[in-house]
């Protein structure tokens, strides 16, 4: 059995989301025993096989929290398969042109530890969960609100994670 660390940062929610869900589906695999933690709440990583750690992008960055997990955890993290997950609304349009202006905002996190694997999702914009400032920028940038997470793609990238990251056995 693998033990699978699941760790994010999250503003209001919508990577924790992601990241339970993830949990969620690698528990239904017997091969895997799956823990999702905050990132603040991770306190040892030597039992963990693989880490995955998530967070969204804010002020064309990942959560500070989140940056310094990878930079505190580095010597642990390299010795294991280690995949990023980031949320970014910029990918609410799938295009190869937002892919790459968020890929550029992980170059920052990447330099620090290139993942195993990593992935970009679109996420979820609930100004009810934000503060003044926040919504301050939301409506600067005009961005919608809503929940713009295509499930599909945080599935097909867990089936990846399991085959081609952890190795476990095709379904039948």
């Amino acid at each position: 059995m693998k033990k699978i660390l699941i760790t994010y940062a999250t503003k209001a929610g919508s990577t924790q989301e992601i990241a339970e869900y993830i949990g969620t589906r690698f528990d239904h695999n017997p091969l895997l025993a799956p823990d999702v933690l905050e990132i603040h709440d991770v306190t040892n990583l030597q039992q963990y096989d693989c880490i995955i750690i998530g967070s969204p992008i804010r002020v064309g960055a990942w959560l500070p929290a989140a940056k310094d997990f990878v930079l505190e955890n580095f010597h642990t993290l390299k010795t294991r398969p280690t995949a990023y997950f980031t949320v970014c609304n910029t990918l609410k349009e799938d295009t190869p042109e937002n892919r790459s202006i968020v890929k550029d905002y992980l170059t920052p996190i990447h330099d620090i530890l290139e993942p195993t694997d990593d992935a970009m999702f679109a996420g979820r914009i609930d100004k009810s969960k934000l503060n003044a400032f926040e919504r301050l920028m939301i409506w600067f940038v005009r961005a919608q609100e809503g929940d713009f997470r295509e499930w599909d793609k945080v599935n097909t990238w867990i089936d990846h994670l399991a085959t081609d990251v952890l190795l476990l056995p095709q379904p039948t």
